[in-house]
């Protein structure tokens, strides 16, 4: 997926007027549980090219904020792997 949006030139550093970039989307978004580990493996990658997940948008809510809100455990269980030091 992610080597056809880089050959088709995708962006993925893009951010909405609201300061918030395609992991803080990901994080509003609830994902049946059979594909939570292929979204768990996208968003790793993403954050492996350079995405911060604790990049806040303009309301100063990071990706992990609106995951936590939303109830996003896919990206709960990413940053609960990799806790922070």
């Amino acid at each position: 997926m992610f080597n056809f949006s880089d050959e088709a030139g995708a962006e993925f550093f893009a951010q909405i007027n609201a300061g918030s970039s395609l992991l803080h989307l990901l994080a509003s978004k609830k994902f049946p549980a059979k594909s939570s580990h292929n979204v768990v493996r996208r968003i790793q990658i993403l954050m492996d090219r350079g995405l911060d997940p604790l990049a806040e948008d303009a309301r100063q809510r990071t990706s992990l904020d609106v995951a936590a809100v939303c109830g996003s455990d896919h990206i709960m269980k990413l940053s609960a792997r990799n806790p922070m030091e």
